[in-house]
């Protein structure tokens, strides 16, 4: 833990009063934590580079309307909510709802201090994460260090036993002759060169079996190839929001990691990636190679653990044995979904059935043609 342990937390004051604003605010301040006052909840756009915390006095003009919506739009959104005695009992449903933690005026020292420690989301406590980046801190770091995970930036090198840099809260540096349990790397290469493929095979040689999650810029120099794609278990296209990778970052620790296949039955093709496809930013969202059911020039079947909905556009991306270099890009529509069976161990999967848009793109007709070929 830093020694301002809420150094990567915003709180926001709406509606306390004079005295309580300056009294919790001297209190957070002392702790490393930013102070922002809202006039207006109406206009509450709070930022996505940290922890926020709403603190707002209940009785508040529209509160039963706007709270709602607040903890809709801004679900990471933490919400203290402040009463009387008197109020006791009467707060409606859809205020209690949105709301987190509710102190009871007046509160003590020991109170507001058991309220905050509740409002520390660390679900990533406890697991080692390795980060590659060119950056010195880069935003994928921050983003995993304010979940709670343990973030190492250097590989274990020498010969009297791995050395290695831990980049926790206090940077401290330790040495450890074991091998680390990591659980998740997170590469965001500037660059897909010789350098970047040269760590990449660097942490294979002594990380096997540790899936690795790749931000990937398009624009960056070097080619996607499926050399890189065979060693990553997901694959996110930059730009993303905070939020959204805040989000899939939480997704892939609640998933399991068995089952996954990235060579699929049909003769003729290296890989298969699929990504739900976001209308609004007109982008991928995450990537994943999940185990392939059946391909045809119509459609194909898969496995996995990511829910999809049926109707949802989705992009799959084909790697030919022919051609490892190519990604031929194609979109397709989820027409059914089927749940695992309860009975065997992949219970909690999906299979999904995917019809393929068809059109007179080169990368529609490529594709038809390998599969006729094979």
């Amino acid at each position: 833990m830093s020694a301002a342990p809420l150094a990567d937390t915003r709180f926001f004051m709406h509606g306390l009063g004079v005295a309580v604003t300056d009294a919790l605010s001297h209190w957070l301040t002392a702790r490393g934590a930013q102070i922002t006052e809202v006039s207006r909840l109406n206009d509450f756009n709070p930022p996505e580079d940290g922890e926020n915390v709403l603190v707002v006095q209940y009785q508040t003009d529209s509160l039963e309307q706007v709270l709602p919506t607040i903890k809709r739009d801004f679900s990471s959104l933490r919400v203290l909510l402040l009463h009387e005695f008197i109020e006791r009992g009467k707060i409606e449903r859809a205020v209690l709802s949105a709301t987190d933690h509710i102190l009871e005026k007046p509160f003590t020292r020991a109170a507001i201090e058991k309220a905050i420690t509740q409002f520390r989301f660390h679900p990533l406590a406890g697991k080692a994460v390795f980060v590659y980046s060119s950056a010195d801190k880069s935003p994928e770091e921050d983003l995993l260090k304010i979940l709670g995970a343990t973030v190492i930036r250097k590989l274990p090198t020498g010969h009297g036993g791995p050395r290695l840099r831990v980049a926790t809260d206090g940077e401290q540096r330790s040495e450890n002759s074991n091998r680390l349990p990591l659980e998740l790397a997170v590469f965001a290469p500037e660059n897909l060169s010789g350098g970047f493929r040269e760590i990449l095979n660097q942490f294979r040689a002594q990380y096997a079996d540790v899936p690795i999650f790749m931000l990937y810029d398009p624009q960056i120099p070097g080619t996607l190839d499926s050399e890189i794609l065979a060693e990553v278990a997901y694959l996110i296209q930059k730009p993303i929001k905070r939020k959204a990778l805040r989000q899939k970052m939480l997704d892939f620790f609640d998933q399991p990691q068995k089952d996954r296949r990235k060579n699929p039955r049909k003769k003729g093709i290296s890989q298969m990636w699929i990504s739900a496809f976001n209308l609004e930013l007109g982008t991928p969202e995450l990537f994943e190679s999940p185990y392939l059911i059946d391909i045809s020039q119509s459609g194909l079947s898969f496995q996995t653990y990511m829910q999809y909905g049926e109707g949802q556009l989705m992009a799959v991306w084909i790697i030919s044995e022919d051609y490892p270099d190519k990604i031929i890009d194609l979109r397709g529509h989820i027409r059914w979904r089927r749940d695992g069976d309860v009975a065997h161990a992949t219970a909690g999967a999906f299979k999904y059935g995917l019809e393929f848009t068809r059109q007179d793109s080169d990368a529609y007709i490529n594709f038809a043609r390998m599969i006729a070929m094979h």
